[in-house]
C-alpha cells in the first residue's frame, strides 16, 4: 500500500455521485465558462480530474477535494453558501430521476 492509500484509508472520503452531481448542477445553474473558471483554484489532479469529468460514481475521493471544489464554485461565482444549496438541491433532483429513479416508485 502507497503513502496515499495509507492517508486515504484514515481520512474522509465521499462518493463520486456527489462530486458528478455538483458538476452537473454547476453546469445548470452558473453562468457558461464557470467550470474553466474554477480549475485554477485546484490541485492539478483535481483540475485534470474535473476537466475531463473522471469521476467514477460508486469510486470514494478525498473529502478534502470535494471542499476544494465546492470553495472554487463559491470564489468563480461569487456565490456563498446558497449557491451551493441550490447546486445541492439540483444534484438530488437529477438523482432522483436518475441512478435512484427506483426510489421513488
Amino acid at each position: 500500500m502507497t503513502e496515499r492509500q495509507r492517508a486515504n484509508v484514515s481520512a474522509p472520503n465521499i462518493k463520486g455521485t456527489a462530486i458528478r452531481g455538483i458538476l452537473n448542477g454547476v453546469d445548470q445553474l452558473c453562468a457558461p465558462g464557470t467550470i474553466d473558471e474554477m480549475l485554477p483554484m485546484l490541485s492539478p489532479a483535481m483540475a485534470k480530474a474535473v476537466r475531463h469529468r473522471s469521476f467514477v460514481s460508486a469510486g470514494w475521493y478525498p473529502l478534502t477535494d470535494y471542499r476544494a471544489l465546492l470553495e472554487a464554485v463559491m470564489v468563480a461565482t461569487g456565490g456563498g453558501v446558497e449557491l451551493i444549496r441550490q447546486i445541492a438541491r439540483q444534484a438530488t433532483r437529477d438523482d432522483f430521476r436518475g441512478i435512484y429513479r427506483l426510489l421513488t416508485f
